[in-house]
């Protein structure tokens, strides 16, 4: 019998990982709305870490993207 596995990341996930972390903040703003829609369990850790990202916008983003992940 074989034991279910956790689906694939979507292939868009990297990259969204990477550009939250990007020197632009509309990047990363992006990305953080971004994470939110896919609803990527493996993204708490990263939306975690942007929630204390220099800019307001990208720190209500990435609380929205997390409260989405729940």
């Amino acid at each position: 019998a074989s034991t279910p596995t956790e689906a694939p990341e979507h292939p868009a996930f990297s990259i969204l990982a990477d550009l939250l972390f990007d020197s632009d903040r509309d990047l990363r703003l992006a990305a953080a709305e971004a994470l939110g829609r896919l609803r990527e369990k493996s993204a708490q850790p990263i939306l975690a870490a942007a929630v204390h990202d220099d800019d307001r916008l990208v720190q209500k983003a990435a609380q929205t993207a997390l409260a989405a992940l729940n």
